[in-house]
């Protein structure tokens, strides 16, 4: 292109020329046409593909499946649980204060844990309101969490020093630890708890009692004394100790916070209420209701715990009469007690008629001066001799008796292989040929023997001893105006 006044080339983009200022004109539509090359031939343009209302439908729900899955994705990342261990130990230290034990199961590492079984969970719950539980759980969370911050700077190696820490502080008692689970959504936090084990255990080994214990609806058996895989806390168990002849229950708490050897539920025996017998010194049969009591003669017996309430029967067979004697007593009034004197009484009531018939058949023999007369004796004893001396005595003043009564010291009353010992007292009024009223005692420890070929009790022998047994403070009695003999306790 070209000025029309002085021929200077130009440029399209020119309105005047440059060299000499003339306006310059615009090309011709010929020219134009001219300097612009052929246009090539038109190309042909491409139909939209129509895609089917199915197609659509399809690529449609496609589409959508993957954003939501997208958008999951990202809200299951996002709500993966606690990316940190300070955060973690605040939700943890949150639901101890709430006694929230659901809120401490979700953040379980182990999902095979025995402290997700709903009966353990039970228990937990209860004994989350405990604050010596809550102290625990607070201490351990702050303990586990110091050793999570510190372990972090342990870099890539983190998770399996925390696993190999874990291990570490379980053999050490610690039974909390913080640890990081990593997975497709991230880094959680989670808190291993190790389970604990409870076990039922007597004060003092003794072979004679068992035990048994139940903490909520989970119980020993006679085969296993131990309460496995319990949450570490401050348990309220019931427990019984057993004997021979009594279950005593017992409700206490037990500290249930090692790892390395179960808690124990101490049972202290020895507190409870006991019974010291000491057996006949004969053969017997003892039996505390309606249990047998064994040993030897003589020996000591103690029986702990001993029921509340104990009734003790002891047979034996004495100079040929079967004798039965009871008792009851209470443990917690009377602690010792010699059986023997559970068969002094039913001995007592048979001597005392054998006793009596002698001494009133004494009086005769001694107002007669006939030893004949005498009856329930031993007719080679020395007994009217003895009785002789001590009532007539040397140059004293003729006297005529007649017996009063015959008093029998209970506790006096020995049961031997070959014979019956007892102390008694013979009251005895006197007169004098003046006809002057007086009275005589004789205080005599007597033998009692059976009879030779007979099922009836003699006065074997008999001695001057120092007891009255008229002042002594458990007797029995027979007076000679009443057939009926009467038993005297004097406090």
């Amino acid at each position: 292109m070209y000025c029309g006044h002085c021929g200077t080339p130009t440029q399209p983009d020119w309105v005047f020329c440059r060299e000499c200022g003339h306006r310059l004109e615009p090309e011709s539509a010929a020219e134009i046409t001219a300097n612009t090359p052929a246009q090539s031939e038109p190309k042909p343009v491409r139909e939209p593909i129509e895609l089917s209302p199915r197609t659509k439908r399809t690529l449609l729900i496609g589409g959508s499946a993957i954003i939501l899955l997208l958008i999951a994705f990202f809200i299951l990342r996002a709500t993966n649980g606690p990316s940190t261990p300070e955060e973690l130990a605040e939700q943890l230290t949150a639901a101890v204060e709430a006694g929230d034990t659901d809120g401490l199961v979700k953040h379980l590492d182990d999902s095979d844990s025995p402290l997700r079984e709903e009966q353990r969970r039970a228990l937990f719950t209860e004994a989350l309101q405990n604050e010596g539980t809550k102290s625990a759980y607070n201490e351990q969370i702050d303990n586990a969490l110091d050793s999570a911050e510190a372990s972090q700077e342990a870099g890539s190696a983190m998770v399996e020093s925390l696993r190999s820490q874990v291990r570490d502080r379980i053999n050490q008692s610690y039974w909390m630890t913080l640890v990081p689970v990593d997975s497709w959504r991230g880094t959680r936090w989670m808190v291993h708890i190790e389970p604990v084990d409870v076990k039922a255990a007597l004060s003092y080994m003794n072979e004679t009692l068992t035990t048994s214990m139940a903490i909520g609806s989970l119980q020993t058996d006679k085969d296993h004394d131990t309460i496995k895989d319990l949450w570490p806390a401050v348990y309220t168990y019931k427990g019984t100790i057993s004997s021979a002849y009594a279950d005593v229950p017992i409700t206490d708490k037990v500290e249930a916070f090692s790892v390395n050897r179960p808690a124990e539920a101490a049972f202290d025996y020895t507190q409870m209420a006991s019974l010291d017998l000491r057996l006949p010194e004969m053969e017997s049969t003892v039996t505390l209701n309606e249990k047998p009591v064994t040993g030897d003669p003589s020996q000591y017996i103690q029986i702990q715990p001993a029921p509340e309430k104990s009734l003790i029967t002891v047979h034996i067979n004495a100079q040929g009469k079967d004798i039965t004697g009871e008792v009851t007593l209470n443990p917690a009034e009377e602690e010792n007690y010699d059986l023997n004197a559970v068969i002094q009484k039913p001995i007592a009531d048979l001597a005392l008629d054998s006793v009596y018939n002698a001494s009133i058949s004494l009086a005769e023999a001694m107002n007669t001066s006939n030893a004949k007369a005498l009856k329930s004796v031993n007719p080679e004893a020395d007994y009217y001799r003895r009785a002789e001396y001590e009532m007539k005595g040397y140059f004293a003043t003729p006297l005529k008796y007649k017996l009063q009564k015959v008093v029998i010291d209970l506790d006096s009353v020995e049961v031997h292989k070959d014979s019956i010992q007892l102390d008694a007292t013979q009251v005895y009024q006197t007169t004098d040929p003046n006809g002057k009223i007086g009275e005589k005692n004789l205080d005599w420890t007597y033998q009692i023997t059976q009879q030779p070929q007979k099922d009836t009790w003699w006065v074997d022998s008999a001695y001057p001893d120092w007891t009255n047994a008229i002042a002594s403070k458990h007797t029995i009695e027979k007076a000679a105006d009443s057939s009926a003999a009467k038993t005297a306790d004097t406090n």
